[in-house]
């Protein structure tokens, strides 16, 4: 309109809104007369039922002289058959209900996912309660699954990655740590169908495990069905083994595999924290300002934006239930891996100095708070957090109360948690890459140890 006055323009950062507010529901915990534990919610915008269980269980208790055993297992029992039906069998009624199912192992837990539309959830939960009480482990397919493994580990280091991300755990940890064991064609030759057996006896007792369920159904209808299927029985001795005690080494060193390719994988870091730290809302927002913050980090914009000097950087802070690991994580061209490996260490040192300016860190908190909210945009992402949550022993507010934690964190919090949990002088440092091409020798940053195949000493 001719003569009206325009609004001076506003840069979308300077915008400003009302705090967000995040009120998610509530699942119900039901316990059964086995000891399964349930955490339920009603679902009923599409016509499906999610299930996810979650077992004390994981690699880190296989025996020594048979590594790989929980993993074997895993495969066996979703893709062995049971006592009743074969593997084909349960993968075309699966496939006829459009329904998935699957079986995780990691280190300290196993996941079991059942997703199906709520007309089959009977013949979906009847299929599932069969292959966690019943599994054939029969010796034909039990074999299969061994030849299928002992190929993975003849290819453990085929990709500079997967070199990358294992050789750095194994020098952090220590090639002894529990968290670091790993499976050889000896350990899995080792492992007889009985084992398969015996582990399966003692790790998926309804006592042993979490349920979350969301979906189109009734709270009463989730616990008929529930108690009908895997609620049966009376709670069973379940012992699960201690986690074996160990000495983290933490020793700094430069360490480098040698690989013929264009660009290098650099990996540096060192021991971080357990779950249920008291500091860990100020070490999230730490660690988002150094690197886990995508473009808003000050690692992405320095080294990936401004610079040019990497495909790819971030930092993670990752929990664990013994030591948790802090890692930073490049991939760069191999003729400027010296210059990165230094940006990056000089942008460590940074966090130890001086706090990050308000609107660094409330620019950070806000996109943060905005990522967690909109990461459980959906019940069944809600209830399987529930369940998690309980699962790792956090307490029964810890989600409704996350935001407000992310709030409070101040800007001398950050300088504290920096000062407290970097290390930049303990870091382990590795490259994976072609050392003629490195812009500078690797020796100007330390003594450093030469690894063949990916596997420290």
């Amino acid at each position: 309109m001719v003569g009206a006055e325009t609004a001076p323009a506003v840069h979308p950062r300077d915008l400003k809104f009302a705090p967000l507010r995040w009120n998610p529901p509530s699942p119900e915990r039901v316990t059964f007369s086995n000891g399964l534990v349930a955490y339920l919610l009603e679902d009923d915008e599409i016509p499906l039922v999610e299930i996810t269980l979650y077992v004390r269980t994981g690699s880190v208790y296989d025996p020594p002289e048979k590594l790989g055993l929980a993993h074997l297992a895993a495969k066996a029992m979703r893709y062995g058959g049971t006592a009743g039906r074969s593997a084909d069998e349960i993968d075309e009624a699966l496939e006829l209900m459009g329904a998935d199912l699957e079986i995780y192992m990691r280190s300290a837990y196993a996941a079991v996912g059942l997703s199906v539309l709520r007309k089959d959830v009977d013949e979906g939960l009847g299929i599932l309660a069969d292959v966690l009480r019943n599994p054939a482990f029969s010796s034909d397919r039990v074999e299969a699954f061994r030849r299928e493994r002992l190929e993975d580990i003849r290819r453990r280091y085929d990709r500079p990655a997967r070199v990358a991300s294992i050789t750095f755990r194994r020098l952090v940890y220590g090639a002894d740590a529990p968290w670091m064991k790993l499976a050889t064609a000896e350990t899995v030759n080792r492992i007889s169908r009985e084992d398969l057996i015996e582990f399966h006896r003692r790790a998926f007792r309804p006592n042993n495990m979490i349920l979350t369920m969301s979906g189109d159904l009734t709270r009463d209808e989730m616990v008929g069905k529930i108690e009908a299927f895997l609620g049966e029985g009376s709670p069973d001795s379940v012992q699960t083994p201690d986690i074996p005690e160990w000495e983290p080494h933490g020793e700094p060193s430069i360490n480098h595999v040698d690989r013929k390719i264009s660009q290098s994988y650099l990996r540096i870091g060192h021991l971080g924290y357990r779950y249920h730290d008291p500091n860990e809302s100020s070490v999230e927002m730490m660690n988002y300002i150094l690197g886990g913050g995508g473009f808003l980090s000050r690692l992405v914009r320095e080294v990936r934006s401004r610079r040019g000097l990497a495909y790819s950087i971030r930092s993670a802070f990752r929990p664990g239930v013994d030591r948790g690991i802090f890692e930073v994580a490049c991939v760069t061209g191999a003729g400027k891996t010296a210059e990165v490996l230094s940006l990056i260490q000089d942008m460590i040192r940074e966090m130890l100095e001086t706090p990050p300016a308000t609107t660094e860190l409330e620019r950070a908190k806000e996109a943060r708070i905005n990522e967690f909210v909109f990461a459980f945009d959906s019940r069944a992402r809600i209830v399987r957090q529930a369940g998690w949550l309980e699962f790792r022993g956090y307490p029964e507010n810890y989600l409704q109360t996350w935001v407000d934690r992310v709030r409070a964190v101040t800007p001398e919090d950050v300088l504290r948690v920096s000062r407290e949990y970097l290390h930049p002088d303990g870091l382990t440092v590795l490259v994976v890459g072609d050392g003629d091409r490195f812009d500078r020798p690797l020796d100007e940053f330390g003594d450093v140890r030469r690894i063949e195949a990916g596997e420290p000493k």
